[in-house]
């Protein structure tokens, strides 16, 4: 081989190494240019503010204030028909048909019962001047039948100072007078809140049959007191019962 042939061969070699060597140090160059770079940011939409929360105030209703009641008074009555009370029908049982509608009783002819009330203190009239709260003292009093002798009489007294049909009877009973000497109490069945008591004779004869409603006292008495336990005498409580329902008390 000459001389010029080995020449050419070796700048062939050099050209040939320049040249890779040459396109490394282009790749080498673009990778590190491509890695050394960051990524581009992310473009971000920023949302609107939102409007600080408010708190709102509990609403509290308030009712308005209720109006001022008026209580009214209790009526007080100033005078008793005591011949009302009862119906013409409800006097038959012991008057018989012909009871009619009654005949008032002044209280100055009551029967002997309502003036021992009186003297125990029951129902006594107050003092004006040292009293003057007190109300008045109402008797009224009725028979039957209209026409002719009494078969039966019933009185109405109020206020009254007995708290029960049992201690009006007692208290005449412990009066030892002579309408109810020896005679003993018994109670009779409650109708409608209304609790009567019955006085008997030492015969076992009816002489009187009471009840209280509210602060007012009625009692019957009568002429001929039937037997206890027999019609007559159930006649009798019926009487009273139906004119305490009806009393103003």
């Amino acid at each position: 081989m000459t001389d010029e042939t080995t020449d050419r061969t070796r700048c062939h070699g050099r050209r040939t190494r320049w040249t890779a060597l040459t396109g490394a140090l282009v790749l080498t160059f673009v990778v590190t240019a491509c890695g050394g770079e960051d990524p581009p940011a992310p473009t971000s939409t920023t949302a609107a503010a939102l409007p600080p929360r408010t708190t709102l105030p509990a609403v509290v209703t308030t009712a308005p204030s209720a109006s001022t009641t008026t209580t009214i008074p209790a009526e007080i009555a100033t005078e008793v028909d005591a011949c009302a009370l009862v119906r013409p029908n409800e006097a038959q049982a012991v008057a018989g048909e012909q009871a009619g509608p009654g005949a008032p009783v002044p209280a100055a002819d009551r029967p002997d019962v309502a003036r021992s009330e009186e003297t125990d203190g029951e129902g006594a009239e107050p003092d004006a001047d040292t009293d003057p709260g007190l109300p008045p003292l109402l008797l009224a009093g009725c028979s039957w039948p209209a026409d002719g002798p009494p078969s039966v009489t019933l009185s109405y007294l109020a206020p009254t100072t007995s708290r029960s049909a049992l201690e009006h009877l007692q208290r005449l009973v412990d009066l030892d007078s002579g309408f109810a000497r020896g005679a003993r109490v018994f109670p009779l069945p409650q109708q409608d809140e209304l609790s009567a008591a019955a006085l008997v004779d030492e015969s076992g004869a009816v002489i009187e049959v009471a009840v209280v409603a509210g602060s007012a006292l009625l009692y019957v008495v009568p002429s001929e007191p039937p037997a206890s336990g027999t019609p007559e005498a159930d006649g009798l409580t019926s009487l009273l019962l139906a004119a305490g329902r009806r009393a103003p008390s």
